[in-house]
């Protein structure tokens, strides 16, 4: 009989109440959308910069971060039962979304953008120039765990590299996209303001998807691992 604390944790219900949570906040931001462009109201006494996916230090990056850390967090769960290599991968992946909670928290990809914008006069697509270190930090994160992710189960294997997919393509596709139409200026105001709201939608959606679709897939991997965790699908389950 094995010692330590036992909870359960319903999977389904987790990955459901996470997406429903991303559709709330994608609706909260379409709403500041049309309230500035339809009606022309401002900030609304603080509402649209607590709810816009744009703004920093909000709603949605609370949430976000929140995520990121309880996806870290199962990737140490996952860690803790694997052996040898396999362990090793699951804490860098550990580490890797640690990074990212804390830049989302504290935006610190902004503070290098700054500081890059300053020295290589960055426009374009790479307006935005933390683009650059972290595009090419994706490249090589990437090319080395390209390897232990191909010798995990294909479940787990397979959800995990269509979660990161989603997540850079997102967070770096997208908000080079979001650069050329901010700074662009063959649209109409108009136009070019709905445009960007709108792939500023897409961006955080990508994100927070595939962050959601990484903590199912590590969670199921762990049911499958776990001896002091009763992780469940399908059907609720009661803590015990």
């Amino acid at each position: 009989m094995e010692n330590g604390i036992k909870f359960s944790i319903n999977i389904d219900r987790l990955f459901r109440y996470h997406l429903i949570g991303i559709g709330v906040l994608a609706v909260a931001h379409l709403f500041t959308v049309a309230a500035y462009q339809l009606y022309g109201f401002g900030t609304m006494k603080g509402v649209t910069p607590f709810l816009s996916l744009e703004n920093e230090g909000n709603l949605p990056t609370l949430f976000s971060t929140f995520a990121l850390f309880l996806l870290s967090g199962a990737c140490m769960a996952c860690a803790k039962v694997a052996q040898g290599k396999e362990r090793t991968f699951w804490m860098v992946l550990t580490g890797a979304f640690l990074f990212l909670a804390v830049d989302e928290s504290t935006s610190f990809h902004e503070i290098i953008s700054v500081m890059l914008e300053r020295s290589i006069h960055a426009s374009g697509a790479f307006s935005r120039a933390w683009v650059i270190p972290y595009g090419i930090g994706a490249i090589i994160f990437g090319a080395l765990t390209l390897r232990p992710l191909l010798r995990l189960p294909p479940r787990t294997r397979n959800g995990l590299f269509i979660a990161g997919c989603m997540y850079v393509v997102g967070a770096i596709c997208f908000e080079m996209l979001e650069s050329v139409i901010k700074y662009g200026t063959a649209e109409t105001r108009l136009l070019r303001s709905l445009s960007y709201a709108f792939f500023v939608l897409c961006e955080e959606m990508l994100e927070m998807l595939g962050v959601a679709l990484a903590l199912r897939t590590c969670l199921l991997h762990l049911m499958g691992r776990a001896r002091i965790l009763n992780l469940t699908v399908g059907a609720g389950a009661t803590a015990h």
